[in-house]
């Protein structure tokens, strides 16, 4: 099986690369940092292909899309991993820091959508996963961008299952709860999971149907169960587990 993944430096997309590559698939990865790009190719040997590629640059994209086609690498399944958090709540004007959320959460994703979606009607089938997060839910306190891009990529999604549930195409989303990545700020608990458990589940979905799924199960439990509160509430609830 051939994927494809965004965000592959770090956490979580790190470790599904590692998971992918040991269970004999071939991974083509993107991020900005060549130097951890380089590390984890000398690491996990030629199955793993990389681009150094800047995803809030829409040229970039293109010319790795590009390469991807000379060297005739049509994935199977689609990773949309790479994602910021912004800390811009207490900025007067966070425009700068909501059109990086933009270019990066959003339209980050969205462009290898609209890459590799003719191919994969013209085969009927393939699979798109894109990584959310429960903020997409309620707001964030310390970020304006994060939850609202995370609500625009899940709504998105779940227009395009809609569109194409006829088409052998998945369109899957996937919520995360707290994982201890760097986005994480607060301490360890057993409410948070490790990106390596956070990876394994990613990789599950790939034979799953088109879908909104939660990791970890009980943060995410608790965290739907809370929903009827009214956000300020729910936000000194939810800060203890950041103790």
């Amino acid at each position: 099986m051939k994927i494809f993944i965004t965000g592959v430096s770090s956490g979580i997309g790190k470790e599904f690369v590692i998971r992918a590559i040991n269970q004999g698939h071939e991974v083509w990865g993107l991020a900005r940092r060549k130097e951890l790009l380089e590390e984890l190719k000398k690491e996990l040997g030629n199955n793993l292909k990389f681009s150094v590629c800047n995803i809030e640059d829409p040229e970039d994209m293109r010319q790795t899309a590009a390469k991807m086609r000379r060297e005739n690498f049509l994935p199977d399944v689609v990773v949309l991993n790479a994602a910021v958090k912004l800390n811009d709540a207490e900025k007067l004007i966070p425009f700068e820091s909501v059109k990086s959320s933009v270019g990066i959460n959003i339209n980050g994703s969205l462009f290898w959508v609209s890459e590799f979606l003719p191919d994969f009607i013209n085969r009927n089938s393939g699979t798109f996963i894109a990584t959310s997060s429960t903020a997409a839910l309620r707001p964030v306190k310390d970020s304006i961008s994060y939850s609202a891009t995370k609500s625009a990529l899940d709504m998105a999604f779940q227009c395009l299952r809609l569109n194409y549930s006829d088409k052998n195409i998945k369109f899957t989303t996937v919520r995360f709860g707290p994982i201890e990545t760097a986005m994480w700020e607060g301490s360890k608990s057993f409410l948070v999971s490790s990106p390596k458990k956070a990876s394994k589940f990613i990789f599950s979905l790939v034979d799953k149907k088109s879908g909104i799924y939660y990791f970890p199960f009980l943060s995410t439990l608790i965290f739907r169960l809370l929903l009827f509160l009214p956000d300020k509430t729910f936000g000194i609830i939810t800060s203890l587990i950041k103790k």
